[in-house]
């Protein structure tokens, strides 16, 4: 009985030390300059940009279609109500956009905050790459928003200077 105990508690200290190992190769691989994790979605269908009530609803039935996996791990999410700014990528060469036209881009712009931990950061890089393989990458809303309008939600993990950017 007492061997039988000793060999439960041994097979738990391995499995600890395991999922302990496992945690700490997971932190290696996340990045430094976004912590925690946050996806960035854009081309949101916004029913009423000036109504707060109206666009949580419409954040929350957007984030509710995304894999269980990933939406448990979602913290916080908002909708940017900033200043309205536009990635480097996609300024238009001569500077023709007006300020209405940006302020509605900016508006239909989300943040998904992921929890601060390793399961967090894989959440959020398994939506970006679910997003990738669709492409409703960065790269392609870059091509696709430039060229004409579009209805796709596009989304892609915050960069420090996607961060700096829209603060």
């Amino acid at each position: 009985d007492k061997d039988d105990k000793t060999d439960k508690q041994s097979k738990w200290v391995k499995e600890a030390d395991a999922e302990n190992a496992k945690k700490k190769e997971l932190e290696k691989k996340m990045p430094l300059f976004v912590k925690p994790a946050v996806v960035i979605l854009r081309n949101l269908p916004l029913r009423a940009i000036d109504d707060k009530e109206s666009t949580r609803k419409d954040l929350k039935a957007h984030v509710s279609k995304l894999p269980r996996d990933v939406e448990r791990r979602i913290k916080y999410t908002s909708v940017y109500r900033g200043q309205a700014a536009k990635p480097k990528e996609l300024e238009s060469k001569d500077g023709s956009e007006s300020e209405g036209e940006l302020k509605e881009q900016a508006s239909r712009m989300a943040f998904l905050e992921f929890q601060d931990s390793p399961e967090g950061f894989l959440a959020a890089e398994v939506l970006t790459k679910l997003l990738d393989s669709q492409e409703l990458g960065r790269s392609h809303y870059a091509a696709l928003s430039a060229e004409n309008e579009t209805e796709e939600v596009f989304g892609y993990m915050a960069s420090r200077e996607d961060m700096w950017e829209l603060d």
